[in-house]
Parts: structure tokens; C-alpha cells; sequence
């Protein structure tokens, strides 16, 4: 189909929640305007207004912050697939009316896929089998600064390897222009709005929104990057996107970044399936739970099924330990966290900070470690936290 008016006439805006799978409600004639769950936000109440006005569906976002969302079904169509080039968007929109002849195969709403923005890791989609579709592409310098910003200053180096590995990468989800985590699956995206930090330019934020944001079909199971670990000996197994940019950082500082992969679960609930864990049986693996209830559920779901896989060499850092020092002026609940108390680790400390482990050419020190923290004025916490398991590191 070449003409875009031709397009707009065929495709409604009824027929765009049904194509992307956001939720309707039921009972509702295609043909006629309804009010409904904004599919770009969170939305406690309907105030998502579908009309029609001179035979064209428009829609309108009725809520005073968000009266900027507004527009034909092609604006829908650009907000919802996350296209921001308006050429491509069009031509997208086109190839999408010219591959449903008649009016898209219009399904009844009972029938319509439920999808939820707020849906974070808790279980992986019975409904789709296809990966996510999301135009991404790489970050400028000006992005990378801001993220790095955004998660505490970053090392912009590190940043740069995470892109050049095929991770991090620019788009736009759910509206919001984000910094999106995915690999060479291509079987998970997740985004972060990149403006998260500044406020001041949306008078809405105080309102809740989602830190991390899922795109549609994304697979909240799957571990980001396991396929790139093939080409490292070493693994930094952690929780959530920036940790997972973070162990980026924190590699880079140690010197083992070229011999290290990150991966990391989108959530605290995931753990490995048989073939994804295969593939760290021969690896020597990092493990960084957060130090919380979940962290720890974490760490016993995971352990678990990596020591059914057979991995041998696997070392769990324990950030209560971390926690519990007194003068690092904490909490320190993750590694990211961590990053704004770069100053109190030495250069090749980071692992010797945990409980002094062996990890790729180096070997640390215990005592060594105490007396460079105590001459600090830090005195590291005489007992752990948590019963000792047997996964105590050295």
C-alpha cells in the first residue's frame, strides 16, 4: 500500500490495541469511541479516550500530565512500536495495512491479548512465542554521559564496551525515549527511561512509574548475555540492569574486562532453566545477589541450579558483609550501589573487599585486604551475617 491515507482508513486505533496486545475493555463495539486504560503508562483510572472525528480515529491521553499523547492511528502506531524515525514509521504503518487485507482480522476483545506495562520478571508469556520488536540504535556520547550519570557516574569506557558487545542500546518504550538492555538472542529488551534524573522537565513525576520497563514479548527468563559468555572464561552473574552495567565498570577498574562476561537476570524471581545453566559449567562464576530478602532468595534459587548443572567454580560475594561496615556511610545493597564508594577500593581490590577469592591472574590477599581497609579507618565486620553454608569465599 503506497498511499498513507489509504492506510489511516483501513486501520483504526481499536485495531492497533489488538495488533500490540494492550488490554481492552470488554464489551465494546469496534466501530464506536471508547474510554479505556492508557497503554503507555500506568493508569489506575480509564483516561485513555478513543474518538472519531471526520471519519479519522484519533485518540487522547485525558490526563492533564499526558495531554501531550494524542494524535491519529499512525501517532499510535510510532508511540507503541517505539519507531521514532517518522519515514520508516510510515512505512511500517503501510506494510502493516497492506499485509491484513480487509480490516486486520479484527478479533473479538474477550479475545485480546492482556498485556501489562507494570509486568516486570514473575513468569515468562504462555501467549507468545516471537521475540521483541523495538527499534533501538547506538547511544551518542551525550547518551552515554547521561546513563552514566543516571547510575553513578560510570565509567564512559565501560559503557562503550557493553554497546560494542551489543547490549546497551537507544530507543523508545512505551513513549519514553530509554536506554535498553538486550543481547544476541534477541529474546529481551529492557528499557529505563534515560531522563529518569531531571524532573524538573516532566512536573509528573512524582507520580509511579516503573523503573524498568519490559517490551512486548520479551522473555523475563531468559539471562542477558548468557549467549556471549561462549568466548569468556569468567562470569559476573548479577540482578537487574544496572548492576548489570556496573559489573561493566567494576570490571574495567579490576583489568579483567577482556576475560570477564556479565549476565544478568531482569529480576529477582528468574533463575536458570537446564539450558541456559550448561552453559557455565565451565566457567569460573561471580555471583552478586543484592543483600535483601529477595537477594538471598536469589542466591539459594540460583545456586541451586547451577550446582545441578555441575559448575565447580562459583563464588558468591556477599554484600551484607558490605553492609555491615561501619564508616563506608552505606546502604550498599547491590553493586551498583557500590560505585559511589569507588573511593574506599584500591585498584584491583574489588574481589578482596568480598572475602579475598581467586579470580583470572590475580590473587588477593585476606590479611593484606583488612590492613588497607583499617588503615582507612573501616573495620570490616568481625562475623557474617548469615550462617556459614559452605559458600564462604577463598
Amino acid at each position: 500500500m503506497r498511499d498513507l491515507s489509504d492506510a489511516l482508513q483501513k486501520i483504526s486505533i481499536h485495531d492497533l490495541f489488538i495488533h500490540f496486545g494492550f488490554p481492552l475493555p470488554k464489551s465494546i463495539h469496534p466501530d464506536k469511541p471508547f474510554l479505556t486504560h492508557s497503554p503507555f503508562r500506568p493508569d489506575e483510572h480509564p483516561s485513555f479516550s478513543v474518538f472519531k472525528r471526520d471519519e479519522s480515529w484519533l485518540f487522547k491521553d485525558m490526563s492533564p500530565a499526558y495531554c501531550q499523547y494524542k494524535g491519529n492511528a499512525l501517532t499510535f502506531f510510532r508511540l507503541a512500536s517505539g519507531i521514532t524515525d517518522k519515514k520508516l514509521s510510515v512505512r511500517e504503518f503501510c506494510k502493516l495495512a497492506q499485509s491484513k487485507p480487509g480490516v486486520m482480522n479484527r478479533a473479538p476483545c474477550s479475545n485480546a491479548i492482556r498485556h501489562d506495562l507494570n509486568r516486570t520478571s514473575n513468569s515468562p508469556s504462555t501467549t507468545h512465542h516471537s521475540k521483541p520488536q523495538l527499534a533501538m540504535r547506538l547511544p551518542t556520547s551525550v547518551e552515554l554521559m547521561a546513563i552514566s550519570r543516571q547510575r553513578g557516574d560510570l565509567r564512559i569506557t565501560a559503557l562503550q564496551e557493553a554497546v560494542k558487545r551489543g547490549h546497551l542500546r537507544i530507543g523508545t518504550l512505551y513513549g519514553f525515549k530509554s536506554w535498553l538492555l538486550t543481547d544476541a538472542s534477541g529474546k529481551v529488551i529492557q528499557g529505563r527511561r534515560i531522563d529518569r534524573n531531571t524532573p524538573s522537565r516532566y512536573p509528573f513525576a512524582r507520580l509511579k512509574y516503573p523503573k524498568a520497563m519490559n517490551a512486548k514479548h520479551s522473555d523475563p527468563n531468559w539471562p542477558l548475555g548468557i549467549l556471549e559468555t561462549e568466548n569468556y572464561p569468567n562470569v559476573i552473574l548479577v540482578e537487574g540492569g544496572p548492576d548489570f552495567l556496573s559489573a561493566f565498570h567494576w570490571l574495567e577498574r579490576e583489568g579483567i574486562l577482556d576475560q570477564t562476561q556479565p549476565i544478568a537476570f531482569l529480576g529477582g524471581e528468574n533463575s536458570f532453566t537446564p539450558e541456559t545453566s550448561a552453559r557455565l559449567v565451565n566457567k569460573r562464576v561471580m555471583m552478586f545477589p543484592h543483600a535483601d530478602p529477595a537477594g538471598s532468595h536469589s542466591e539459594a534459587v540460583w545456586k541451586q541450579a547451577l550446582d545441578s548443572a555441575g559448575v565447580c567454580d562459583l563464588k558468591i560475594m556477599d554484600f551484607r558483609r558490605i553492609a555491615s561496615l561501619s564508616q563506608i556511610g552505606g546502604p550498599v545493597k547491590d553493586l551498583n550501589d557500590l560505585v559511589a564508594y569507588e573511593k574506599h577500593i584500591g585498584k584491583g581490590r574489588l574481589f578482596a573487599f568480598f572475602g579475598a577469592p581467586q579470580f583470572p591472574n590475580r590473587t588477593f590477599s585476606t590479611r593484606a585486604s583488612q590492613s588497607h581497609y583499617y588503615s582507612r579507618g573501616i573495620q570490616a565486620a568481625e562475623t557474617d551475617p548469615r550462617p556459614n553454608t559452605g559458600n564462604t569465599l577463598g
